[in-house]
């Protein structure tokens, strides 16, 4: 059985996902048979629209909990759990079932997304799309003097205009572009200036995450070179890769460039 939490597995296989937040809420999957969703009963109804259609909907309530609910469901004595499940309802599991064994659920369920259909392929170039327009119009609203919250909050309203949002943002400018994870802060925009931009969004459960670097003026002649490097690694990179090459290899490929360099 298969035992999945509130993740994109779950999403993947049934068309619905809402959060638990401290409460279990889990999708269980036998080896034959339908599913089962063991939820709170404040999400139950809400369970009950899955697109799969899936109608085994098991609702619990804080003054029980959800122990009882689960222990007729966890026959057999191998379990593959999401590897996202909160560890208090896995040791809650290993109390209802203590002999079983347990591993983790990602290297079967991952088997079944690694390669995507037509209609996948064509959500992920939607999501990709609008994050590409979203980039185009904030770029040519940059003003000197703008913070990078600021700017955020261009890329926000811009996502807003196709009904969507930032999953995340992260704006660098400056020498706040050297730092991957920045938190988008206060630092004001300057001519010369190098920009990281960092952004994607959520449609239909596809996520897009595009990042470019601009030039808000003349940059140096430090950070021309920077770039050139990086684009010559980026074009090497995509020129070695093909079907049947490693990872590793396209990454060298990459790598020597930037190695040659002398960075």
């Amino acid at each position: 059985m298969v035992v999945l939490a509130p993740t994109n597995h779950m999403k993947y296989l049934s068309g619905w996902c809402e959060s638990g937040h401290e409460r279990l809420l889990a999708m269980f999957v036998p080896a034959t048979g339908n599913p089962i969703f063991v939820v709170p009963s404040l999400n139950a109804e809400q369970c009950k629209t899955n697109p799969a259609g899936f109608t085994d909907v098991r609702g619990w309530n804080d003054s029980t909990g959800w122990h009882e609910v689960v222990r007729p469901i966890l026959s057999g004595n191998k379990f593959c759990i999401d590897d996202e499940l909160d560890s208090v309802h896995l040791m809650g599991f290993q109390s209802i079932a203590p002999n079983a064994k347990y591993d983790p659920a990602t290297p079967l369920v991952s088997v079944l997304r690694e390669i995507k259909s037509a209609d996948e392929i064509e959500l992920m170039m939607a999501t990709a799309a609008v994050t590409d327009t979203v980039f185009a119009n904030s770029v040519s609203q940059l003003n000197a003097g703008m913070t990078e919250k600021e700017f955020e909050a261009i890329i926000t309203a811009e996502y807003a205009k196709f009904g969507t949002r930032p999953q995340f943002s992260i704006i660098g400018f400056g020498p706040n572009g050297a730092l991957p994870h920045h938190h988008t802060g206060s630092r004001t925009l300057q001519s010369g200036d190098v920009i990281i931009i960092d952004i994607g969004c959520e449609l239909a459960g596809y996520q897009s995450d595009i990042t470019r670097t601009v030039a808000f003026g003349e940059p140096s002649n430090e950070a021309k070179k920077v770039y050139s490097v990086v684009h010559g690694a980026f074009l090497a990179a995509m020129n070695f890769a093909r079907p049947g090459v490693t990872c590793e290899s396209v990454d060298k490929a990459s790598r020597d460039v930037i190695d040659a360099a002398g960075y």
